[in-house]
């Protein structure tokens, strides 16, 4: 690996979220075991930590488990696999963000759960990594963008102009406080800031993104947990096999029924999964196609969406094409 000089980098670095950590502090933290929200657990050094996996066998517990025995927290583990647990996660998620999709609804139900149990064990607030992704190079499809600096930072300033958190809805819906240090405005412009260059970078023969997160944090949290391949969050809470969990409770002649009957509203269903989704949506709310809009409409759900969107909000479809409906 060619030598970097990140020493400077790393006590500007410390100090920032240092004194963003101070700003936005809670006694509890959602730990994935992911890297974000483990160096906020060495950094704020919280009372309690949660943790929501679907069960035992998901990868990034064994994980959250190691942070939270290290920094001594109380520690409390949610399975989304528990009788009953899963429908109130779900109806909360899908009622607060008004979408059925499934990526939006598995990454959610993650962070919905933490925040309700959170809330359960008194607490007014908690905190989430939420941000560092799009800050320090996290995503895995960037990974395309690393020989081109140049591209790799309009993409980064596109994720900064649209990313958005489902966090901060949920929490208003549950009514707990949410303190999200790496989105504290001081803290957002310092790593803005930071040079592409640092972000990503070469170790142990691979190239990483959150380079300077890595080797700023190796020590306190180990050069095997700093430097582990990313997982997606739905992969590493393992919410992943929602999917299989749908396959084996709807039959093939039921989901065929009630697809039909969605596309009459005109929702064009993937798959079992999104199938439940909806059903709890539309306990909810009227079709999408029902509601008045004022640019363009989904192809997929006719749900109302900007013309420059590439993707759909309410069922997830991507890409799209936007289309206008005709005006009567």
């Amino acid at each position: 690996m060619q030598p970097i000089q990140t020493n400077n980098y790393c006590k500007r670095l410390k100090s920032e979220l240092g004194e963003s950590v101070k700003r936005h502090h809670s006694d509890t933290l959602l730990l994935s075991g992911g890297l974000d929200s483990s160096i906020l657990a060495v950094t704020a050094k919280p009372t309690q930590t949660v943790t929501v996996v679907w069960d035992d066998s998901s990868p990034d517990l064994r994980f959250a488990r190691l942070i939270a025995l290290r920094q001594k927290t109380k520690h409390t583990e949610v399975n989304l696999n528990r009788k009953g647990y899963l429908s109130k996660v779900l109806r909360t998620v899908i009622r607060s963000l008004k979408s059925f999709s499934p990526i939006e609804v598995r990454n959610s139900v993650v962070s919905c759960a933490g925040l309700m149990v959170a809330k359960e064990l008194d607490y007014e607030d908690a905190m989430t990594g939420d941000g560092c992704d799009e800050l320090f190079v996290g995503y895995k499809y960037l990974g395309k963008y690393f020989r081109d600096l140049d591209r790799l930072n309009n993409e980064m300033e596109r994720l900064w102009n649209i990313m958005r958190f489902s966090s901060k809805e949920l929490s208003k819906t549950l009514g707990i406080g949410l303190r999200t240090p790496f989105l504290d405005s001081q803290f957002l412009n310092y790593a803005k800031s930071v040079p592409v260059s640092k972000k990503i970078g070469e170790y142990s023969g691979n190239y990483w993104g959150k380079y300077i997160l890595r080797r700023c944090f190796q020590r306190e949290l180990g050069y095997d947990f700093a430097w582990r391949n990313k997982m997606a969050q739905e992969e590493g809470a393992g919410t992943v096999k929602l999917k299989n969990h749908f396959d084996n409770i709807c039959d093939e002649r039921t989901f065929d029924v009630k697809t039909r009957l969605a596309l009459k509203e005109g929702v064009n269903i993937s798959n079992r999964e999104q199938l439940q989704y909806y059903e709890i949506f539309r306990s909810y709310y009227c079709p999408p196609a029902d509601e008045e809009c004022f640019d363009s409409r989904c192809p997929k759900c006719c749900g109302c969406i900007s013309s420059h969107d590439t993707y759909c909000k309410i069922c997830g479809s991507f890409p799209i094409t936007p289309f206008t409906p005709p005006r009567h």
